[in-house]
């Protein structure tokens, strides 16, 4: 009986001691996964918003979320942001230059499964000075926009 009060007395005290429980899902199919690649608005001439919202399955197994991005001519030389708990997140970048952007859903698994990385398929982005531009838009972003050829212009360049 002293043996079950130990056992007990520990098992809560672990329990008390615990900060943060992650967020992973059980089972298979169950990680977090991307319907789309990640929408891309411009603050300003230097700052990239990347945004998951609405764009994520089981956003609930996602204990975290970050973004890998680099000058697309230079893969290889790739920054991540911190870890994000929101639904976007803004970017510095080097005006007017071509830019490639990923979305990683983060799933903590604990000490032993580890972490999962979860990603979003890419998506290029350039900023410019003649409007802000919306990557992946819908009519509610912007309505105004959508009236006017210059979104045609940005969104489907052939650039990208």
């Amino acid at each position: 009986m002293r043996l079950n009060n130990i056992f007990a007395c520990l098992l809560i005290s672990l329990l008390l001691l615990t900060k943060e429980i992650p967020a992973y899902c059980w089972g298979a199919g169950q990680n977090p996964s991307f319907t789309g690649p990640p929408r891309l608005s411009q603050v300003d001439l230097f700052t990239v918003r990347v945004s998951w919202k609405g764009i994520i399955k089981r956003k609930q197994c996602a204990d975290d979320f970050v973004v890998k991005y680099w000058i697309r001519a230079f893969p290889n030389q790739y920054n991540v942001t911190d870890l994000v708990k929101g639904d976007f997140t803004d970017i510095k970048v080097i005006p007017k230059i071509h830019y490639s952007f990923q979305a990683v859903a983060r799933e903590d698994k604990g000490l032993v499964g580890g972490v999962d990385y979860n990603k979003s398929p890419i998506v290029d982005f350039k900023t410019t000075t003649s409007v802000s531009p919306i990557l992946n838009p819908t009519k509610n972003d912007h309505p105004d926009l959508w009236q006017k050829e210059i979104v045609h212009d940005i969104l489907y360049d052939g650039s990208r």
